[in-house]
């Protein structure tokens, strides 16, 4: 009730009493750590989830533990909690999806390409499939990468950064007239086209 009511210290004092009272239900310490997180307190949350972890290893624990390590800035990290929780519960798509965005975020594109090379982007979560089209880009994939981009524009025309990650794709397929309608569509939305900014003048000119 505190919790839903916006009431952070009383809703963080009866998580804190429960995981006392408990210890082997995961219920309070992920209270706990949501009503930390909500309070814009990663660090202490995960301080929460790891201890709790440490002493009843499970995919529940170890997810929201990966959810925090995320909200705290440590990727790597995230991508280690949800990968031993996948570990515990193999057969769980949205936590495999998980861990391979928490590679994203890491930086880790290379892996994150690899791990979904066998997936169908147009039946992929948009933010997964958006991740798949750059990791792809920036790792030479580029086929791959212009058909995942191309999913992501005609699920959401309105994101310009696709469009722009779009452009570069078909430019390097060689492309140019399909790569010149993105590259409108990134400027259109307000994207900085950057060094592609110079390719768009001449095919304007041309238009014109």
């Amino acid at each position: 009730m505190q919790e839903a009511a916006g009431a952070w210290p009383e809703a963080l004092a009866l998580y804190s009493k429960a995981a006392r009272v408990d210890g082997h239900c995961p219920h309070g310490p992920l209270g706990e750590a949501r009503v930390l997180l909500a309070t814009g307190r990663a660090a202490e949350a995960v301080q929460v989830l790891a201890a709790a972890a440490r002493a009843r290893r499970g995919p529940l624990l170890l997810r929201a533990l990966g959810d925090a390590l995320l909200a705290s800035g440590d990727a790597n990290a995230a991508h280690e909690a949800y990968a031993e929780a996948l570990r515990l519960q193999p057969g769980d798509g949205s936590l495999r999806l998980d861990a391979i965005l928490a590679l994203y975020a890491a930086g880790r594109h290379e892996e994150v390409a690899v791990a979904l090379a066998d997936d169908d982007a147009t039946r992929l979560p948009f933010d997964a499939r958006r991740a798949l089209g750059r990791a792809c880009l920036l790792t030479g994939r580029t086929q791959r990468a212009m058909e995942a981009l191309s999913a992501c524009v005609e699920e959401d025309p309105a994101d310009g950064a696709a469009w722009l990650d779009l452009a570069r794709a078909l430019y390097l397929l060689g492309e140019e007239g399909p790569a010149a309608f993105a590259l409108g569509r990134a400027a259109e939305l307000g994207v900085d086209l950057g060094p592609l900014g110079s390719l768009r003048a001449p095919a304007a000119a041309g238009g014109a």
